[in-house]
Order: structure tokens, then C-alpha cells, then sequence
């Protein structure tokens, strides 16, 4: 086991930086009324109103999401074992689990692998869907496969960042309750502090028109054995921030990959 705390980052980026400027989405969702979809890419799709971009520089990583009434559009990062994210650090104040910085309208909610028995070549870890990432179209959502959804019940607007502590409160879809982040770390909603989460972030189906620009994201974790890191999409790097240097950890499962 490490004994140091850690930045879980899903990009590149310099320690010691209050944001990771670059990040690399798994992928990327669509979603009209109760229909989810998701994609490699971003999506640009005139049927659910939703408008996506992806641009990646040396200076760093900025995602736009664009969706009409009804729609929303985002992306999911993963973020290790959700037991592992933690507001502390080696020294100094503490820090935030979860940061966002963006402008515009956008909320956070976590995916959470509660069901590893639903996990396969075209699941992946999260969710059941239509067909596997690996088709590079649109796939549906078809049921949660044992896995839970948690929404952020707070939204960020008019440019602010978004910050999510172990004090956040989570609206669990599954039966209308709601947990803090600490709560859903010791077990409650059925969620195990070993079952990996993943991170999405997309504009809130509840207003008539939104978007967002993504400009930063950073996750703290305290680091946990390698082997017992989450598997991640066709070798999706997680960056581990080890004072100035960065290791990328790819995983792959033995039969099929993740998605």
C-alpha cells in the first residue's frame, strides 16, 4: 500500500496546480428525456439538440456542451475506487474531492460501480448498453445493470467552479434519498468504498437551453495498490501525481476490455 496521498488527474499536468488544464474524457454522453446515449467522440447530433467539442493543445484541454430543452450533453472521466477520494493532503489546508473549473451551467454526478457481476466487453464497468464503444457509433442505455447513479444536487452558473467535498449532497436515482459523499464512502446506497466511480459532467436537462465550457478537473485520492485500481476503457490513462512525477497506470481485462 502507498503510504502518501495522491492527485488522480485525467490528464497531464504539473503538481502542485489547482486544476489539471488537460484531461481526457472516456467518453462522451447525450441524453433526451430518460434516453441516454454515449459515444467515443464528442456528438453532434441535431435529433437530441446536443452540440459537443474536444480540443486538445499543449496548453491544455477545453470541452464545450451545448444542449436545447430536454437535452443535456457531457462527458465521464473515471476517478478510482470512490472510497478513495478524500479532502486531505501530505501538508497544508484541505483540499477539495472533486474540481471543476468552467463557465457556464453544469452539475456533476457519479457513476458507480456497484454490480462488478454486470461488467463485460460492451457494458464495461458502468451500466448496460446497447452495444460496445468499440462500434464507434452512438449507444443506448438500456438499465443500470446493478450500478447506481448519484447527482450533484447543486449546479454551477455564471462561471463559477464547481467543488464537490465529502459534505455534497447526492440525489440517488434509484430511490429518491439523499447521501453526502461521505455517506456513500461507508456504504451506504449499497455503494462499497472499493467500487469504482466514474465522473460525469454535462449541462442540467432541466433548463429550457444550456452550455458549459470545461477548461480544468481534478480529482483527490489517497493512492491504493495497483491491482486493485479501477479497469478503465480501452486503456484510458489515469495519471498519479507522485510529488513531480507522473505514472500512468493502463489496465486491460485478460478476456475483453472494459468498453
Amino acid at each position: 500500500m502507498l503510504a502518501s496521498l495522491t492527485t488522480i488527474i485525467t490528464g497531464i499536468t504539473a503538481g502542485g496546480s489547482v486544476f489539471a488544464a488537460t484531461y481526457n474524457p472516456l467518453y462522451f454522453t447525450a441524453s433526451q428525456g430518460a434516453t441516454l446515449y454515449r459515444e467515443h467522440a464528442p456528438i453532434n447530433s441535431s435529433q437530441f439538440s446536443v452540440s459537443e467539442s474536444l480540443n486538445q493543445t499543449n496548453s491544455g484541454t477545453v470541452v464545450t456542451l451545448k444542449a436545447g430543452s430536454g437535452a443535456s450533453a457531457g462527458f465521464v472521466t473515471s476517478a478510482g475506487p470512490i472510497g478513495s477520494l478524500t479532502e486531505k493532503q501530505n501538508s497544508g489546508p484541505a483540499l477539495s474531492m472533486i474540481q471543476v473549473k468552467g463557465t457556464g451551467s453544469y452539475q456533476v454526478a457519479l457513476w458507480v460501480d456497484t454490480n462488478s457481476h454486470n461488467d463485460s466487453s460492451v457494458n464495461g464497468p458502468w451500466f448496460s448498453w446497447s452495444g460496445s464503444l468499440a462500434s464507434h457509433t452512438l449507444t443506448q442505455k438500456t438499465g443500470n445493470g446493478g450500478d447506481s447513479l448519484f447527482i450533484a444536487q447543486s449546479t454551477s452558473k455564471n462561471g463559477q467552479n464547481l467543488t464537490i467535498n465529502g459534505s455534497t449532497s447526492f440525489y440517488d436515482v434509484s430511490n429518491g434519498q439523499s447521501y453526502t459523499l461521505n455517506q456513500l464512502q461507508e456504504g451506504h446506497a449499497g455503494v462499497s468504498p472499493n467500487d469504482p466511480v466514474a465522473v460525469w459532467i454535462g449541462t442540467p436537462p432541466t433548463e429550457a437551453q444550456s452550455s458549459a465550457i470545461i477548461t480544468g478537473l481534478k480529482v483527490n485520492s489517497t493512492p491504493v495498490p495497483l491491482g486493485q485500481l479501477p479497469e478503465v476503457p480501452y486503456a484510458a490513462a489515469i495519471p498519479m501525481i507522485l510529488g513531480a512525477a507522473a505514472v500512468f497506470v493502463l489496465k486491460r481485462r485478460k478476456l475483453a476490455p472494459g468498453l
